[in-house]
C-alpha cells in the first residue's frame, strides 16, 4: 500500500510578499507606530545611562544589568507589535494599549523559553554540522509566532513550527532569505546615514576608546538603533507573519 505524499499550493514569491509587506507597513504605520515607538524608550535609558558614567565611572559596572532589563523590555515591545500585527493581518480589532500590554508581560517567560529551546537545538545541529544547524533554524523559525497566535508552547510550538514548514523548507527558506537581506539594507543604510549625520554635527566617533569608561558613543548608537528599529521593525514583522500566514493558507 503506497503511502501519499501530502502536497502543498505553491505559496506566494518572495517579491510579491515583500511588496505586500511594505503595503501593509504604509497602510498601518499610524498604528503600529504606537507601540514600536516604545524601543526609543530603550534607547533613551542606555543613553542617559552612557551619559552618567562620564560622571561616575563607577557606573561602568552595572552596565551588564542595564543592557539586561533594556534587552526584557525590548522583548516585551517585540511580542506585543507581533499580537498587533497578527490581529490586524486576520482583520481583527487591534487590542487596547491596556490588553496588548498585559498580554506581552504573560508570553515573555514562554517566548524566552522556545528560544533558549531553538538556540539549543540549532547549536546542537551546528556542533554536528553547519547544515542541520542551519535546517533546524529554519523548520523552527515560526515557533514565535505560533506562540503568540495561537497559544501553543514549549516543545509543542517547535513541533508545530515543523510540521508547518515540512515539505516546503526551500520555500521557506528563500523567501526569509530574500525578505531578511532586503530589510537588513534597508535597516543599515538608513542607520548609515544618520549615525554619519550625528557624527558630522557633533564631531565625535562611534567608537569606544579602549581602557576608558565613557559609554556615550555606545549609547549614541544604541539609541540611533532603537529609534531605527522603531520606524522599520513593523515592517520586518509585518514580513514574517506575511510568510506565516501563507505557509498556513497553502498547506
Amino acid at each position: 500500500m503506497s503511502t501519499k505524499i501530502p502536497t502543498h499550493k505553491p505559496l506566494p514569491g518572495a517579491w510579491e510578499l515583500v511588496v505586500d509587506s511594505w503595503n501593509f507597513f504604509t497602510k498601518t504605520f499610524s498604528t503600529t507606530i504606537k507601540t514600536s515607538i516604545l524601543f526609543l524608550y530603550a534607547g533613551i535609558v542606555i543613553f542617559i545611562f552612557a551619559l552618567l558614567t562620564r560622571r561616575s565611572a563607577d557606573l561602568f559596572y552595572i552596565n551588564g544589568l542595564i543592557l539586561l532589563l533594556s534587552g526584557l523590555f525590548t522583548l516585551w515591545v517585540s511580542i506585543r507589535l507581533t499580537v498587533l500585527i497578527l490581529r490586524l493581518l486576520s482583520n481583527k480589532k487591534a487590542l487596547s494599549q491596556k490588553e496588548e500590554s498585559q498580554l506581552g508581560f504573560q508570553l515573555i517567560v514562554p517566548f524566552v523559553f522556545i528560544n533558549i529551546l531553538v538556540g539549543l537545538i540549532t547549536l546542537g545541529g551546528t556542533i554536528l554540522f553547519i547544515l542541520p544547524g542551519i535546517y533546524f533554524a529554519i523548520s523552527l523559525t515560526m515557533a514565535n509566532v505560533i506562540l503568540i497566535d495561537k497559544g501553543i508552547r514549549g516543545t509543542q510550538a517547535l513541533a508545530a513550527s515543523r510540521d508547518l514548514i515540512k515539505g516546503r523548507w526551500w520555500p521557506t527558506f528563500g523567501r526569509l532569505l530574500v525578505g531578511g537581506f532586503l530589510f537588513a539594507i534597508l535597516f543599515v543604510a538608513v542607520l548609515s546615514v544618520l549615525t554619519f549625520l550625528i557624527t558630522t554635527i557633533t564631531g565625535s566617533s562611534f567608537s569606544v576608546a579602549p581602557n576608558t569608561y565613557d559609554l556615550l558613543p555606545y549609547g549614541l548608537d544604541q539609541f540611533l538603533q532603537m529609534a531605527t528599529m522603531a520606524v522599520f521593525l513593523p515592517l520586518v514583522m509585518g514580513y514574517q507573519v506575511k510568510v506565516y500566514q501563507a505557509l498556513q493558507k497553502t498547506r
